[in-house]
């Protein structure tokens, strides 16, 4: 029983791991997401600014291109970076997701062994009838009936 319990905890532990690092990752990418939002807004708003104090059309253009150049490198790389995250977090989970199917797997193995184990304590191996431990069972069982209902006589309910 112990081997089992400290094998649940460190399934637990393993999950609780996976699920901070997920979170890291979630909050890793909130982080990133606005960082590449203020980094877009600047460059916008520069782009505005020299669109209106520009006197020339051929500078102006020219400096709209390389802008525009740079923040389209700027989208691409944040979609990759983007596209990592999402990949190690969809691995973290599809991670976490088995080890939760492994323990369920392990806590119907186990019940089953349990109600083995149960019906066999109260089995004599021999004849395959009723052991003494059910008898006594079933004996406070219907004791504890009586005292609540005291209705039948203790002698005939134990026939």
């Amino acid at each position: 029983m112990e081997v089992f319990l400290s094998l649940v905890t460190q399934q637990l532990t393993a999950l609780a791991t996976g699920t901070m690092g997920a979170n890291n990752l979630y909050e890793e990418t909130q982080i990133q997401k606005r960082i590449f939002e203020q980094a877009l807004d600047e460059k916008v708003q520069a782009l505005h600014e020299h669109s209106e104090n520009a006197t020339k059309l051929e500078p102006l253009k020219e400096l709209i291109k390389d802008e525009l150049t740079t923040l389209r490198t700027q989208i691409q790389t944040h979609k990759k970076e983007e596209k990592v995250r999402t990949e190690k977090t969809k691995q973290q989970f599809d991670q976490m997701n088995s080890e939760i199917e492994m323990m369920k797997k392990e806590t119907q193995d186990l019940e089953a062994n349990l109600k083995k184990a149960s019906i066999q304590a109260f089995t004599d191996k021999l004849t395959q009838l009723p052991n003494r431990l059910a008898y006594e069972q079933h004996f406070d069982v219907e004791f504890a009936r009586w005292n609540t209902f005291k209705s039948v006589s203790l002698g005939y309910r134990l026939i």
